[in-house]
């Protein structure tokens, strides 16, 4: 990946890449990642 910030494209695209789930579930991991102040934690798993 590389050093620009992210959109919610970019980081449901890579979810789904990264841990195999389709476009829903990514979309609600992001949500919930939100919801729970746990974005950083996802974007750290993602690799930004």
């Amino acid at each position: 990946m590389n050093d620009k910030i992210p959109d919610a494209a970019d980081i449901i695209y890579w979810t789904q890449k990264i841990f195999e789930v389709d476009e829903i579930t990514a979309i609600q991991w992001l949500d919930q990642a939100i919801l729970q102040g746990e974005l950083e934690a996802l974007l750290y798993e993602l690799g930004y």
